[in-house]
């Protein structure tokens, strides 16, 4: 399960735009601060929070539209086994 679910996450970051997809993975993959991510991308810290808060925001759509078994509170579309 456990690896279907990085597979799952892979996929979704796959269809975030390059600036989204990026602030995230600095986020929870590298560990960064947002002081670190705001030198590394070159822009401010209120355009770190900015593209956070709209990555995040397009991340869980995309996580809903394609695999809404994985999101929190909402019934599961596939089959029981």
């Amino acid at each position: 399960f456990e690896e279907d679910v990085r597979r799952m996450t892979r996929e979704v970051l796959e269809t975030l735009p390059a600036k989204y997809r990026t602030i995230l993975l600095l986020l929870d993959y590298e560990v960064m601060s947002y002081t670190d991510m705001s030198e590394v991308l070159e822009c401010s810290i209120g355009t770190v929070e900015s593209r956070l808060f709209r990555a995040r925001a397009r991340f869980k759509e995309a996580m809903l539209r394609l695999h809404p078994e994985l999101v929190p509170g909402r019934p599961s579309t596939r089959s029981q086994r």
